[in-house]
């Protein structure tokens, strides 16, 4: 899920006559303000990260290095199956819909009921696959300790900066390319989650999904991915920078339907950070708790920057 600072507006050419050039207006000063702190945020954070040695990318889970096993196929089973479980579970919170009457899938109503679902699965799925398989949870790295709400805050006023200003140079690039195209520029909001939670907010259904989004949704996605995905990449090619490249990769991919093209190097972006922050500390949560803010982080951004 992605939001950004909005850079100053970049319109299209009229047809026939050039537009004048506008007037300076509160809003475009105020953007342009906000615009140049989060570059200095950004600028900050960067200067941190290196001078700390953020960015070396190395393991705590030497264990997946040196083993040569067969434990990253099981792995790989265990990480379908809690993909297949969210499916299911959005899939059947749908087709009972659907059983209902008449589903506009754009609604808060539906987007919430559909994430529920999922949630449902995906919990369902936590619970049985280490009974099936037991200590599979212990692999991936899924627990926590106390300092991990520390460590994934502070990662997360690093990583967001950084984020937003890709997010802010990637739309001041489309805004050209709609330009040149003469098209319409890019809206600020660039996930279909976030558009349908600004055009109806603050109901009841706007809370649910806010909550599924801030608290499910970094659980399941977090798991998956940092936890099974990047574990077996990790075990099969003893390479930690390869498994957070690929991952993130596949990661950014299944963004690819509900988030704007130029949306898709923040998400990059933020990915090899979360695969950075697992190898480093070898547990899910912080990388949980930095999703889960940053998911909260632009939810508050679009509603903040909503005319």
């Amino acid at each position: 899920m992605v939001a950004e600072i909005p850079p100053p507006d970049l319109a299209s050419p009229a047809p026939d006559l050039p537009p004048p050039t506008p007037p300076a207006t509160v809003g475009s000063s105020w953007d342009l303000a906000i615009l140049l702190v989060v570059i200095a945020l950004a600028a900050t954070s960067l200067l941190i990260v290196r001078r700390l040695g953020l960015h070396r990318i190395r393991t705590v889970r030497t264990g997946h290095l040196e083993e040569r096993d067969e434990l990253w196929m099981i792995l790989g089973i265990a990480g379908l199956l809690l993909l297949l479980a969210n499916w299911l579970g959005s899939g059947s919170a749908a087709q009972i819909l659907a059983n209902a009457g008449p589903v506009d899938p754009y609604t808060l109503r539906i987007m919430a009921l559909l994430s529920l679902g999922g949630c449902v699965g995906t919990i369902l799925a936590l619970i049985v696959i280490p009974v099936i398989v037991p200590g599979v949870l212990a692999h991936i790295g899924f627990r926590a300790r106390a300092r991990d709400l520390l460590t994934g805050t502070g990662a997360a006023l690093l990583i967001f900066p950084l984020v937003l200003v890709t997010n802010a140079a990637m739309r001041a690039l489309a805004g050209v390319v709609a330009s040149l195209r003469d098209v319409p520029p890019p809206d600020n909001v660039m996930h279909e989650t976030l558009d349908a939670m600004l055009r109806d907010p603050f109901g009841p259904w706007w809370w649910l999904l806010v909550a599924l989004s801030t608290l499910a949704t970094p659980l399941y996605e977090e798991t998956l991915f940092r936890g099974f995905l990047q574990t077996v990449f990790l075990r099969v090619t003893h390479t930690p920078r390869l498994a957070i490249v690929v991952t993130s990769v596949i990661f950014t991919a299944m963004h690819i339907p509900v988030v704007e093209w130029h949306g898709l190097p923040g998400i990059f972006l933020l990915s090899i950070a979360l695969g950075i922050i697992m190898e480093r500390t070898g547990r899910l949560a912080p990388a949980i708790i930095i999703h889960a803010l940053f998911n909260a982080g632009n939810i508050a951004i679009a509603v903040a920057a909503a005319p």
